[in-house]
C-alpha cells in the first residue's frame, strides 16, 4: 500500500489570507491556500518527509518572492492554521482566476460539512492511500488499483485524532474517492502533529 500527504497553508500579509493569483506557488482549487504534496510510499516515515520536502521548496520559492517586494511592504507568510475568516474580496479575485469545482467528497457518519462558518476557510493534512494489484495476460504484467479496508484505517484515524479535528472546527470521517484509485482521508487540520501520524500510521 502507498500512502502520500498534502498539506495546505493559508497565505498571509499584515496577518490576512491573500488569493495565489500570479505568485507561482502551489495551489489548491479554491485559490487562496498553498498546497504542498509529497510522493508515495510504502512508509509512512518517508510519506511524511517527503511532504517536509515539498514544504522546504514552497519556503524558499515564497523567500525568493518576499525578497523582491518593496523594503516598506510587509513579506508573505505560510500559515498552518486550521481555520481562517476570508474577506469577500479575495473571494471574488479568486473566483475570477480559479474553478473549486463540484464537491466531490463524503462522510463516514453522514456529515456534510465541517463546523466553520461560511465566512471561514478551512486547511487540512489529507492522506492519500493506493494499493495496487498485478495481473498477468498473455506474459504481460498489470497492475491496477484495488479496493481494501479503508474505512477501518479512517476510522482509527478518526479516533486517534478525535481532539485535535474537535479543537479546529472539523468533523470526523470525511474521504475522497479519487478517479485514479486513491482514497484520501480528508479530516485531519492542517496543524496536525506529523509525528504523531506517523506513530498511527506506522
Amino acid at each position: 500500500m502507498l500512502i502520500g500527504l498534502e498539506k495546505e497553508f493559508f497565505l498571509l500579509k499584515d496577518g490576512k489570507p491573500q488569493p495565489l493569483t500570479n505568485l507561482g506557488l502551489p495551489c489548491d482549487e479554491c485559490g487562496w491556500l498553498v498546497e504542498a504534496r509529497g510522493g508515495p510510499h510504502v512508509s509512512i516515515i518517508d510519506a511524511v518527509f517527503s511532504l517536509k520536502s515539498s514544504i522546504y521548496k514552497i519556503e524558499r520559492t515564497l523567500a525568493a518572492i518576499n525578497a523582491k517586494l518593496p523594503a516598506d511592504e510587509p513579506p508573505y507568510v505560510l500559515s498552518d492554521e486550521p481555520v481562517m475568516k476570508i474577506d469577500r474580496a479575495v473571494k471574488v479575485k479568486c473566483a475570477r482566476t480559479f474553478a473549486k469545482g463540484l464537491i466531490s467528497y463524503q462522510n463516514l457518519h453522514g456529515y456534510e460539512s465541517h463546523r466553520n462558518a461560511v465566512s471561514e476557510g478551512t486547511a487540512g493534512v489529507h492522506v492519500s492511500f493506493t494499493k495496487s494489484q498485478a495481473v498477468f495476460h498473455d506474459k504481460k504484467r498489470y497492475e491496477y488499483h484495488c479496493n481494501f479496508d479503508w474505512p477501518q484505517i479512517f476510522m482509527k484515524l478518526d479516533k486517534a485524532f478525535a481532539e485535535e479535528i474537535k479543537a479546529s472546527k472539523r468533523r470526523p470521517g470525511f474521504y475522497e474517492l479519487k478517479t485514479d484509485g486513491r482514497v484520501e482521508y480528508r479530516s485531519l487540520p492542517a496543524n496536525v502533529d506529523l509525528d504523531k501520524l506517523i506513530n498511527v500510521l506506522v
